[in-house]
């Protein structure tokens, strides 16, 4: 019931390969709770209690910088840059964005290109009130930034001890918002994005979640806009998208 429930709220579909966290996240909850753990899960799924913590806990947040470098090169060169010399202010849109990782990245990459990030209109939403939270602090370890060249680093972090803290131009040009893609796009989001990055949130989908969530981005980009996913995805997205 709890699986089913979750996937219900979150899109995420629980196998027995990636039940772990889950279960997991049941037991640290209900003992926090004084409750046994069929307790707490009737108290989730009833609506007694708060569901965010429980989807923080189970849901993926760990991503790095340049993750998709080349997806985002491409994009700058092939869409960014044409629609800005037409006079159109680009659409971003970084879903799921873990910590930022992802549209800091892209905010960078823009500047690296020599395109004023603040020319384009960049939002990044994620299910986790934590991820955002973090996202908007801009501050990360060294382990985020694995990938990432030294030269690359000194451009767009400023290092305090073993912290590495974005520069204000880039933060100032990705907004965040906590949000549930599936239950709350059409309420919170315009539609008319030219570009969607979705990477590696629909392999943990089962194949109705996707379509439904294919619909949500179907919906959201603007004519002839782009979806980018992972080179793994790409089977999961042919039913909808050329």
């Amino acid at each position: 019931a709890l699986f089913d429930w979750l996937q219900l709220q979150t899109g995420l579909h629980i196998t027995s390969v990636n039940e772990g966290p889950v279960l997991l996240a049941l037991k640290v909850f209900s003992a926090e709770s004084g409750e046994s753990q069929d307790q707490y899960a009737a108290s989730l799924i009833g609506g007694v209690c708060n569901p965010q913590p429980f989807f923080d806990a189970v849901t993926t947040h760990e991503s790095f910088f340049l993750r998709h470098r080349r997806h985002m090169e491409v994009a700058i060169e092939q869409l960014i840059r044409p629609l800005l010399k037409k006079g159109i202010r680009p659409r971003v849109r970084s879903a799921p964005c873990a910590q930022g990782e992802e549209p800091y990245s892209f905010a960078m990459l823009l500047q690296e290109h020599g395109i004023n990030p603040e020319l384009v209109e960049i939002c990044a939403v994620d299910i986790a009130r934590s991820s955002i939270e973090q996202a908007k602090r801009g501050r990360y370890r060294k382990y985020a930034l694995r990938q990432v060249p030294q030269p690359f680093v000194d451009h767009h972090f400023h290092r305090q001890g073993e912290v590495y803290q974005i520069f204000p131009p880039i933060q100032r040009a990705v907004q965040f918002q906590r949000m549930n893609l599936l239950t709350e796009a059409y309420l919170k989001l315009v539609p008319g994005f030219h570009l969607i990055f979705c990477h590696n949130m629909l392999i943990y989908f089962d194949h109705n979640t996707r379509l439904q969530m294919l619909g949500v981005f179907e919906q959201l980009l603007a004519p002839q806009g782009h979806l980018l996913v992972d080179t793994t995805e790409v089977p999961h997205v042919s039913e909808v998208f050329d």
